[in-house]
């Protein structure tokens, strides 16, 4: 089987209310069937307020016609966080799907949940599957540079 580390780079904006700006914190943590995760949070006087950046790297994605093909992706985002520091979004991008849900534990400095990223590469519709995931505070993974793309309104 063929494997192959692919950049691609997505960036999401949503339409959500703003919010109040405030420390940043970052999640790093481990995929389930392999790869890593990054979370960038905005806490605002101690709580959780929005989920501003979602990162994975070498997570493997199955395509039609040339099979699994390891992949990496950045997503911008303005995703609110309820009061019960639960998260999830479950949109369409130009060119594909993201699933993502998630909750901070432990005072914020734990997050744990699921995503699945369905997209188009080179005309193969490629899927990764829903994974689990789970995360601690840590720096960013690095995924290269992102592309503007934004939700139409």
């Amino acid at each position: 089987m063929k494997r192959a580390l692919m950049g691609i780079g997505v960036c999401v904006a949503l339409a959500a209310p703003a919010t109040a700006s405030g420390a940043l914190k970052t999640f790093s943590g481990k995929v389930n069937g392999g790869g890593k995760i990054g979370i960038e949070a905005d806490v605002v006087a101690g709580n959780t307020t929005a989920v501003t950046e979602l990162r994975y790297k070498r997570v493997r994605a199955h395509c039609s016609e040339i099979g699994g093909a390891a992949f990496q992706v950045a997503f911008e985002l303005n995703m609110p966080v309820n009061g019960n520091n639960r998260f999830s979004l479950d949109s369409d991008y130009p060119g594909g799907h993201l699933l993502f849900k998630g909750v901070f534990r432990r005072h914020a400095r734990r997050v744990n949940g699921l995503f699945k990223d369905r997209f188009e590469f080179e005309g193969h519709t490629c899927s990764t599957g829903e994974r689990r995931y789970r995360a601690s505070r840590g720096p960013l993974p690095n995924v290269g540079a992102k592309r503007a793309l934004r939700l139409a309104p």
